[in-house]
């Protein structure tokens, strides 16, 4: 159980945060009772650097389809 919910689909190891990724595991392990109480998520993770960084690369290079990509990601795995 503890392999399906990390490995697989929800492994990222991008520099993303991926919000939604993160609260899913956490909903995981209180589920399974690997802890007991779901921690207080939206106090730990702050995504303003990386997306202000993200935003700043994206318009330095407007001509680089990677940063519209993680553009895209960060939209689909953080927007709360």
């Amino acid at each position: 159980m503890l392999w399906r919910g990390y490995y697989s689909p929800y492994l990222d190891q991008s520099s993303d945060p991926d919000v939604k990724g993160v609260k899913h595991f956490a909903e995981v392990m209180v589920n399974s009772e690997f802890i007991t109480t779901k921690p207080d998520l939206d106090a730990a993770i702050d995504v303003r650097l990386y997306e202000k960084v993200l935003n700043q690369l994206a318009r330095e290079n407007p001509g680089d389809p990677f940063w519209k990509k993680l553009q895209k990601e960060f939209r689909q795995k953080d927007a709360c």
